[in-house]
């Protein structure tokens, strides 16, 4: 239970800090249009809000499922998408300089990695 907590708590940390730091990322693009400044900010603020969202559901179905095989595999479905968009991540991001983006795949990872190892299945 410990790995899937730390990964979850981990993940909601993440993903509250990626929120907090919104104007601060529209910074690293430069100058851009209204509708292209819009256009980060909702997806700089929906990464956050999905990172968020699947902590949550890990340390929902840790406290409250009742069949542990469901907790489970959940658990392992949030671990596969975290593991997607890091990846993702990293083929997007991967010529960035900006460190969030750099240390972004290694994070959701990480968190997988807990999530997946510390899931009620073994």
């Amino acid at each position: 239970m410990i790995f899937t907590l730390t990964g979850a708590i981990g993940i909601i940390i993440w993903g509250i800090a990626h929120i907090a730091i919104t104007s601060k990322a529209l910074g690293w693009f430069g100058r851009l249009s209204e509708t292209n400044r819009k256009i980060v900010v909702m997806e700089w603020v929906m990464d956050g809000l999905a990172l968020v969202f699947i902590g949550l559901l890990v340390l929902l179905v840790e406290f409250q499922a009742s069949d542990l095989a469901t907790a489970a595999l959940v658990q392992r479905a949030c671990a596969t998408m975290l593991i997607v968009t890091a990846v993702w991540t990293r083929i997007m991001g991967g010529t960035t300089r900006i460190l969030s983006i750099v240390v972004c795949p290694l994070v959701k990872t990480t968190a997988a990695a807990l999530i997946w190892f510390g899931s009620n299945a073994s």
